[in-house]
This record gives C-alpha cells, structure tokens and sequence, in this order.
C-alpha cells in the first residue's frame, strides 16, 4: 500500500504540470488567432455606381500589419459567392471588387482570407438603385411625347399662318421707282365756288 501512494504521489504531479502546460499552450493559440494581421474598417465601406443592369464598384478599405501581403476577399449573399485576389502593402488599401446585382438592396457578407486563414469579416449593405435608361418602356415614352408636340406644332402652324415674308430692299426701290413714274392726278374741282358778280345799286 505505501509503495502504491509514493508512486501515484509523483504521477500526480506529473499530471498536474502536463495539464498546466496544455492549458497554457492553448491560452498562447487562442491568443494568436485573435491578434490577426489585417483589419476591415466597416464604417468606411461604400458601393459606387450601382444600377439595375450595370455594374457597380465595393469598396472595402483594409489594413495591413504586414509589409506584404497576398489576400483574398470574398463576397458573400446566399448561394452566391464572389472572390478576387489582391497584393497589398501595409497600412490603410481600398479593396474593390466590381459586381453585377439587380435592383433593390443587397445584404452581403464581406471575408478578408490570408494564406486561406480568416483575417476579418464584415456585414454590408449595397443599395441598387434603378437605371431609367436600362429600361425600353422608357424609350417608347420618349417617342410618343415626341410625337405629341410635333403634332401640336403642326396643328398650331396651321391655326397660326405665318405673315408674308418681310420686303426685301430691292423691293422698296422698285416700289418707290413706281410710284415716281406714275403721272399726277389733276386735283378735282371745287364746286359752288364761283363768285357772284357786283352789281352796283347805284342809279344811272
């Protein structure tokens, strides 16, 4: 029996240091994993120029703590998945990726890989907008308002008739030339203007 307790005394303590040492190895990976080495800033993120029917630009600034870096970003919305690979120095880079999305609003899920290990991840909203030119009714709306107002012009030229075109100056010459060469009129004679002869009451 003694010789069964100074055996287990030692083994005891054996055990005792392992499991320190394990519990130790994993508080040094967990802390590891949580210092990583490229960053997203979530509040700067923005989508440009997206349209039904055109495509548009994310922009994802991302920070580096390396002096080179070989990334991935990955763009996720449900079974879609979106990747591109980018080289990146240190310190702040605009990550963009070019898509195609229909209209309305698209919630996606942003993933920054390094050497295939997650580095950051962030949640992202990108608001398409509606492309007027992206639709033929629109066309056709054109055509027929343009047809109205030359059918209004039309009707209106009609109802208005323009006034003869103004005299040119070789006109006025040839008008003025007329009106020289025509012989004067003779004036008209007055009537009941003739005089009454005096007669004198002055007797002879």
């Amino acid at each position: 029996m003694r010789a069964y307790q100074s055996v287990s005394k030692p083994a005891a303590i054996l055990l005792a240091i392992l499991m320190a040492v394990t519990a130790f190895a994993f508080i040094a990976a967990d802390h590891s994993e949580a210092a990583s080495d490229i960053t997203i800033d979530g509040s700067k993120i923005r989508g440009d120029g997206f349209k039904n029917d055109a495509d548009g630009t994310l922009v994802v600034p991302v920070h580096s703590d390396l002096e080179n870096a070989d990334i991935t970003m990955i763009v996720k919305e449900g079974s879609r998945t979106w990747h591109q690979d980018y080289s990146i120095e240190s310190g702040w880079t605009d990550v963009k990726m070019t898509l195609r999305l229909s209209e309305g609003n698209h919630e996606v899920d942003i993933e920054i890989t390094l050497g295939g290990v997650t580095q950051a991840t962030q949640s992202y909203t990108i608001h398409v907008g509606n492309n007027v030119w992206a639709n033929l009714s629109t066309y056709v709306a054109l055509v027929v308002i343009a047809i109205i107002v030359v059918i209004i012009a039309v009707v209106y030229m009609r109802a208005n008739p323009r006034n003869k075109p103004t005299t040119t100056f070789t006109q006025l010459e040839e008008e003025k030339a007329a009106k020289a060469a025509a012989p004067a009129e003779a004036p008209a004679e007055k009537k009941g203007t003739d005089k009454v002869k005096y007669v004198s009451s002055r007797r002879r």
